[in-house]
């Protein structure tokens, strides 16, 4: 009986509060309708964000070998193009790889992935090693730099 009651007072009290119930509607309705536009929008991107992951670290290989090396995943939706990757320091100073297999630029397709290696008889190497902060990076085509700190030992 309560439950009537109170549903009747509410009732009443719209009656005769009818423009504050009508604003009320109208902003909870507008309210509702940019939510949903964002939604939308959001949704309509999806299939063209690009997500690439950036892997570095270190490498010996079975023959003595060493060195550093940087690996680029495509985790997005759409195809990722890399004009160049490799490892920069804390004075900007790029490093790329001239003796690379590959040729850029490199198309990767989503789940694809790519890696450089640099070993350590390199001079630039050894000089690199030695900054405190040291930046795994991929260049993309649109020229968007993607970088990961190196973490140090």
């Amino acid at each position: 009986m309560q439950d009537v009651n109170a549903i009747s007072n509410v009732i009443q009290w719209c009656n005769d509060n009818v423009g504050f119930a009508t604003i009320a509607l109208s902003a909870l309705t507008l309210l509702v309708s940019i939510i949903a536009i964002i939604v939308s929008i959001r949704t309509a991107r999806l299939p063209y964000k690009k997500i690439i992951k950036i892997e570095a670290g270190s490498y010996f290989t079975t023959d003595g070998a060493s060195g550093l090396h940087v690996t680029a995943i495509n985790c997005g939706n759409m195809d990722f193009t890399i004009s160049s990757m490799g490892f920069v320091a804390k004075d900007n100073k790029l490093m790329i790889n001239m003796h690379s297999p590959n040729q850029y630029p490199i198309r990767l397709k989503n789940g694809e992935q790519i890696s450089e290696y640099f070993t350590d008889a390199a001079p630039e190497i050894q000089s690199l090693k030695s900054n405190r902060k040291i930046y795994a990076y991929v260049k993309d085509s649109e020229g968007k730099i993607y970088r990961k700190k190196m973490k140090s030992k």
